[in-house]
């Protein structure tokens, strides 16, 4: 039989346990004694002050390992990251890999909802912050999401101009595995191929071997620029087997044996429209003819320009 003072002691503990146990809740605590839960307003802010202030705390009901424990909830259902960590590592940086290829392939269930960003994934206090913070919603899987388009950078303006039928994905890969490295990666697409032996190429400040600019080596990308009004031969070489040389008709008698600016024939002001308005195809988009002023009086085979009467052109 117990000792009287023991059985005195134990009383007393006993007394004591369900003093504790069956007070009033107190809101400052991170644990409800009545309901066997944290406090109400437990998430999102306070639970993650608590676990900042000391993380071991949590491993008393989730487990040392934080895969559930006596409360059998583990951390890993909302962090995805590991206990520490909401997402993992690098998640808006290797957008392909984590937080895009999620979205995409998962949907947004599991991120609207009133913890992490919102029921309408507009964003939570002290939590997810709104994803119309980067992208527009609902989110789609196309450059615009993150990026300006065109990009400020570079002649990136002046390439997906309006008409011009330039898009990323002209001179950009769209594999994830090459944008994921952090790394400007350029691709040119071999629609853009010059016709002579070789492939198209980047080399960080110029082009070559591109249709577009008749395989020339283009100019600087960060500080070229071209004239198109006075610039022809920039991309134009009479004599050669590019697609964008001048061998037709009497181009050499008029541009090399009489020294006649382009401009001469041409009116620049037709180019947008009847030029560059495809010039991923290796045909003319014009035909060339359609940039001809109209004071030649082209036929079709002959002109009857000013300078001299009507002469057959071919």
């Amino acid at each position: 039989m117990p000792h009287a003072s023991m059985k005195h002691g134990l009383t007393a503990l006993i007394m004591t346990l369900v003093f504790v146990g069956c007070s009033n809740p107190n809101d400052q605590s991170y644990f409800n004694s009545d309901t066997g839960k944290h406090i109400s307003n437990w998430l999102p802010a306070t639970h993650m002050t608590a676990a900042n202030a000391n993380l071991s705390t949590c491993a008393d009901c989730h487990g040392a390992d934080f895969a559930g424990g006596i409360s059998n909830i583990a951390c890993n259902l909302c962090h995805m990251g590991g206990a520490t960590s909401i997402h993992p590592a690098g998640w808006l940086r290797d957008a392909c890999f984590n937080h895009g290829a999620y979205a995409l392939n998962n949907g947004t269930t599991a991120c609207a909802n009133i913890y992490c960003h919102g029921p309408n994934l507009s964003g939570v206090t002290g939590s997810g912050p709104s994803c119309t913070k980067c992208h527009a919603m609902p989110h789609s899987a196309t450059c615009g999401s993150c990026h300006a388009v065109p990009p400020a950078t570079g002649r990136h303006s002046a390439h997906m101009a309006a008409g011009l039928n330039i898009v990323c994905g002209s001179c950009h890969a769209s594999d994830c595995e090459r944008h994921n490295n952090g790394i400007v990666d350029v691709a040119i697409s071999t629609a853009f191929s010059a016709k002579s032996v070789g492939t198209v190429a980047f080399n960080g400040t110029t082009c070559s071997k591109v249709s577009c600019h008749g395989g020339q080596l283009t100019p600087s990308w960060t500080t070229g620029t071209i004239n198109v009004n006075t610039q022809c031969t920039a991309c134009h070489a009479e004599g050669t087997a590019e697609y964008n040389s001048y061998n037709s008709g009497q181009h050499r008698r008029h541009v090399v044996n009489e020294g006649l600016a382009c401009t001469a024939c041409h009116d620049t002001t037709l180019l947008p429209a009847s030029h560059f308005t495809a010039l991923n195809t290796p045909a003319m988009e014009g035909p060339a003819s359609a940039t001809l002023l109209n004071s030649l009086n082209y036929n079709g085979t002959s002109c009857d320009p000013a300078c001299h009467g009507r002469e057959d052109w071919r």
